[in-house]
């Protein structure tokens, strides 16, 4: 469905301003959450380093984790825009998000053929995830790693490119941890998709999260 916004350029702009309305009016941060179980994953919390692919406060909020110690990497929402205008201009509301891929062409009319291929390529430029291999690289400059923990990571086509970036700081022989919730099988493949065993020799160990997360 190709729509006017699409036309007009202002697709993402509208998208992010939605994704801001939902994210500042949905989130609640609950201090009664279980969370003993996560900060035991971590030796020291305190030398931990947290890269997040969400836009909100919870590892501030919820886990007490130093700011300087995280970083968003898609941004994050923590004010609510009153005007699509405000996108990228008020602190703090910075959101990136998009997709990796071609985009999908449904059956259309043979004469509409030629102007939806190219709205299909407008959308696909506006909407491609843009990546932070700058921030990245800042956060992270000076480290090496010997163990990475991914949580609540789908590993996704949209955020492959981050998987060289961070290959860069971790050893050799580094341990991945990769919780999933029952699909040892399937994670197993995505955390191959993205370091693959042929290329990396880092160990892998899978574990599932606990009743209720």
């Amino acid at each position: 469905l190709i729509s006017n916004e699409l036309c007009n350029g202002s697709l993402y702009v509208k998208i992010a301003f939605a994704l801001n309305q939902w994210i500042t009016d949905s989130i609640q941060y609950s201090k009664e959450i279980s969370k003993n179980w996560l900060v035991n994953e971590f030796s020291d919390i305190r030398d931990s380093l947290f890269v997040t692919f969400n836009y909100t406060k919870t590892l501030e909020e919820i886990y007490c984790v130093n700011p300087s110690q995280i970083l968003h990497i898609h941004g994050t929402a923590n004010r609510k825009l009153t005007s699509e205008k405000e996108i990228d201009i008020i602190p703090d509301t910075d959101i990136v998000f998009g997709y990796s891929g071609d985009g999908c062409q449904d059956y259309v009319p043979e004469g509409d053929k030629q102007f939806i291929a190219m709205q299909i390529e407008s959308l696909n430029q506006e909407l491609a995830k843009k990546i932070n291999a700058n921030g990245l690289n800042q956060f992270l400059r000076g480290k090496i790693f010997s163990e990475m923990i991914i949580m609540g990571l789908s590993l996704g086509n949209s955020d492959y490119p981050y998987s060289a970036l961070i290959s860069r700081y971790l050893c050799t022989d580094a341990t991945i941890i990769y919780y999933c919730h029952d699909n040892i099988l399937d994670a197993g493949k995505r955390l191959d998709f993205y370091w693959p065993h042929n290329q990396y020799s880092y160990y892998r160990q899978f574990k599932f999260y606990p009743d209720g997360n």
